[in-house]
């Protein structure tokens, strides 16, 4: 299967026009990976209801989709962006300096990753190092090379843990949940290991050992959480959203992730460390002039998008408690005098 990369994945979304006045251009959105699937989505579902331009979907790091939110004013090739972190104030200064106007701020959820098993088996507390030894495609030996992926069980990579087999069902390699195994719990377990932090810093050799997946047979991926629940077996571990995981919770038990269980506490002061803010950003300038966007952004942070029991939740994003929605949604509805009809 052809890698997906943050920097050339690009969705574009074509939508029939049935009315002129938003048939100016395309609307721009710049998505983190594990983001994408909920920016292609809202904009599918908005676009039936409100005739509009088509909208280009493009994945990129949080990082560069800032850039390309405000790099000049006019100039910027991105009107939205979905962030997996805030804005930091160096990037919100050099915004503003490179002639945009208020950068506006709306986060709309939660988006976690739990390693379950079968209820009645083995009880796991794994850390993000076990993990990346575990699933990496490669690990560094005694003199510090590269090699293939010795290990056959949990107990080989650490003897505090069973011994029962690595086998995972996981994600496959495609937007969602699988960006925040590779592009989070893998690079943050990666690090744990002096031979790779020995690697030149932001080297290729580097970036692709700590990201890319074993495939011999140790992990298995899947296209849904019905078939990672479907598959999941005796002495093996699958991977899934929080939500998923929740609705299920009377099948699996999920392992504990450098000693914190996924609950609601050490979610919502994210305490359990495989969880994501995601936020919306906006260049509200842009928005203020385009009634397409300002409209978007106004069903986006609705609460029957983004609210407990909104569509966004069934496809696993946590929802933010009722004042935090609030926030998001009159920040939307700020940036146009008028409500979505």
């Amino acid at each position: 299967m052809m890698r997906v990369t943050a920097t050339i994945l690009s969705v574009l979304l074509c939508i029939s026009t049935a009315t002129p006045v938003f048939a100016a251009e395309s609307i721009r959105i710049s998505a983190a990976g594990l983001t994408q699937p909920l920016a292609k989505k809202t904009w599918d579902e908005f676009s039936k209801k409100s005739p509009a331009s088509a909208a280009h979907v493009e994945i990129a790091s949080s990082g560069a989709a800032f850039k390309k939110l405000c790099p000049g004013g006019n100039d910027a090739s991105a009107d939205i962006v979905f962030a997996t972190r805030p804005m930091t104030k160096t990037e919100r200064t050099a915004c503003i300096s490179g002639g945009s106007s208020t950068v506006a701020e709306m986060p709309i959820g939660y988006y976690g990753i739990v390693f379950a098993n079968i209820r009645g088996e083995p009880k796991l507390n794994l850390t993000k190092k076990q993990i990346f030894m575990a699933l990496a495609a490669e690990l560094p030996d005694a003199s510090g090379k590269l090699v293939k992926n010795p290990y056959n069980t949990w107990k080989e990579v650490d003897a505090t843990l069973p011994d029962m087999p690595i086998s995972v069902y996981g994600p496959a390699e495609k937007p969602g949940l699988y960006f925040l195994l590779t592009e989070s719990i893998m690079p943050e377990g990666c690090e744990k290991l002096p031979a790779i932090l020995a690697m030149l810093e932001g080297s290729k050799e580097r970036l692709q050992a700590c990201r890319t997946i074993r495939k011999d047979g140790k992990y298995h991926t899947t296209e849904s959480v019905t078939e990672v629940l479907a598959k999941l077996g005796n002495k093996s571990i699958g991977i899934m959203d929080l939500q998923a995981y929740e609705a299920n919770s009377s099948k699996v038990q999920s392992a504990k992730l450098e000693g914190m269980m996924p609950e609601q506490e050490s979610i919502g002061s994210i305490r359990y460390t495989s969880v994501k803010n995601i936020y919306v950003y906006v260049n509200k300038q842009r928005a203020e002039k385009n009634r397409v966007i300002a409209q978007y952004l106004q069903q986006l942070t609705s609460d029957g998008i983004i609210g407990k029991g909104g569509y966004l939740t069934k496809d696993g994003l946590v929802a933010l408690n009722s004042v935090e929605r609030k926030t998001s949604e009159e920040t939307a509805l700020s940036l146009t005098p008028k409500k979505i009809p």
